[in-house]
């Protein structure tokens, strides 16, 4: 742990350094930070069992060209794909 004692000139630069700190960090770490002062302010309200995630949160991309190919062939979706049927 870093235990090194920083001045700044002012609150700006401060919080460039922080947001350079936390992008440097690995995205497991900064979602473990997350999680901890979630729990913490979950905890400063009295609350002890606080809502977690029930599995990974994953993002798939999606090709864009096949949404607009798509688009182009049948229109809009209106209500979800089921209600085209």
């Amino acid at each position: 742990m870093d235990k090194t004692i920083r001045k700044y000139a002012n609150f700006d630069e401060m919080k460039a350094d922080e947001y350079r700190y936390w992008q440097s960090r690995p995205v497991h770490e900064r979602m473990a930070a997350v999680s901890e002062l979630s729990t913490e302010a979950y905890a400063l309200k009295g609350m002890t069992d606080v809502p977690r995630l029930l599995g990974p949160v994953v993002l798939l991309p999606r090709p864009l060209g096949i949404m607009v190919a798509r688009f182009r062939e049948k229109g809009p979706i209106k209500g979800g794909d089921d209600a085209r049927q």
